[in-house]
C-alpha cells in the first residue's frame, strides 16, 4: 500500500513513524521552513527532521494546490494520503489523487471542535472528554465523513499532556483504519447541528480576567494554554504568564476579585469571583517558567495588590 503523508508539527510524528514501518511510504509533505525569531535561523519542522533522518523523500511546497504539487503527488499513484496538522487547505485536485482515500487525524470528537486548536478549546471549555477522529478530508474544514473515533477522559491534563496522549492515539487509530478495508469507505456524516469551532488562538483569548471569570474557568484557561502560548495576566503594569494553577476549594467570602491574597511560604493565592486559586507555576518576561516555590526564593508579589488582565 503506497502512502503520502502530510504534516508539519510533532503531533503527527508517531503516526508517521508507524506508517513508515508498516507501509510503503512514498513521500512526506510538510510546510516550508520557518525562520526562528530569536536567532534568525532556519528551523526544520519535526516532520522534516524525521524524513531526513529516515531517508524519506521530502516535499515542501509553498502552495500544496499548485500544478507542480498536483503533478508530483499524482506521479506517485498513492493509495492513501494521510494528513496530520499539515497547515494548508487541501484543494479538490489533491483530494482526488489517491486511489482509495485522503484522511485526516483530527484531535477532537467531531463534530465538536472543528479547526486549528481543538485541544486548547476542549480544555478551556471544561469538556470532560475528547479524542481522535479519523475523517475524510473535504472542502469544508474538518467537515468530512468520520470513519473511526476513540475518546479519552481529559481529567486534570493540561495542553501538553493531552497533546501527547492524543498523538499516541492518533498513531494507533490511523493504523487501525488502514489495516481494515471495511473502514475505508464506511464513514458517517457529521451532525451539523452539533458543530463547534476551534479557530486559531489569538492574544485576547489567552488573557486571564480574574475580576470576572469563575475560578474553574481561570484554571481551565491556564491548563489549555500551558507554557505556550501561556495564559496572561498583568502585575504592576507587567504582562506575565501563569502556566499552571489549581482550584483550592476555598470559597472567596471577603476578597475583591483579582486580589493577591498570599505570596509567601511557597504559595501564591489569587482571589477569583467565587473561589481562591493557587498559582503553581509562572513566567515573567525574559525568565523561564518557574514553580511558585522557586519564584518566591528571590521574588514576590505584593499581597493586597489587584491583578490586571
Amino acid at each position: 500500500m503506497k502512502i503520502v503523508f502530510m504534516g508539519t508539527p510533532d503531533f503527527g510524528l508517531k503516526a508517521l513513524d508507524k506508517i513508515n514501518k508498516n507501509y510503503d511510504l512514498k513521500l512526506v509533505v510538510c510546510q516550508p521552513d520557518r525562520i526562528n525569531r530569536r536567532g534568525k535561523k532556519i528551523e526544520f519542522s519535526p516532520i522534516k527532521k524525521y524524513a531526513i533522518e529516515n531517508d524519506i523523500e521530502l516535499y515542501q511546497p509553498d502552495n500544496i494546490n499548485s500544478e507542480e504539487s498536483i503533478e508530483k503527488i499524482s506521479s506517485l499513484e498513492p493509495d492513501f494520503i494521510v494528513v496530520a496538522a499539515y497547515g494548508q487547505f487541501i484543494g479538490k485536485a489533491i483530494r482526488n489523487i489517491p486511489k482509495e482515500n485522503i484522511v485526516n487525524i483530527h484531535a477532537s470528537l467531531l463534530p465538536r471542535w472543528r479547526g486549528a486548536a481543538p485541544i486548547n478549546y476542549a480544555i478551556m471549555n471544561g469538556d470532560k472528554k475528547t479524542g481522535i477522529s479519523i475523517m475524510k478530508v473535504s472542502k469544508v474544514l474538518d467537515g468530512g465523513e468520520v470513519y473511526i473515533q476513540k475518546e479519552i477522559e481529559i481529567g486534570d491534563k493540561n495542553y501538553d499532556e493531552l497533546y501527547a496522549s492524543l498523538s499516541e492515539i492518533g498513531a494507533e487509530l490511523i493504523i487501525k483504519y488502514l489495516d481494515d478495508k471495511s473502514n475505508w469507505q464506511n464513514g458517517g456524516k457529521q451532525d451539523e447541528e452539533r458543530v463547534t469551532l476551534a479557530p486559531c488562538l489569538d492574544k485576547n483569548i489567552t488573557q486571564l480576567d480574574f475580576e470576572n471569570m469563575l475560578a474553574k474557568d481561570l484554571v481551565n484557561l491556564v491548563k489549555a494554554m500551558s507554557k505556550k502560548p501561556g495564559a496572561t495576566a498583568i502585575y504592576d503594569g507587567t504582562k506575565f504568564k501563569i502556566t499552571d494553577a489549581r482550584l483550592t476549594g476555598i470559597e472567596n467570602k471577603k476578597y475583591k476579585s483579582a486580589t493577591i491574597v498570599k505570596s509567601r511560604e511557597k504559595e501564591i493565592i489569587i482571589a477569583a469571583k467565587d473561589e481562591l486559586v493557587q498559582i503553581l507555576e509562572l513566567q515573567f518576561p525574559g525568565k523561564k517558567p518557574m514553580k511558585t516555590e522557586e519564584f518566591l526564593l528571590g521574588n514576590s508579589l505584593e499581597e493586597g495588590k489587584i491583578l490586571g488582565k
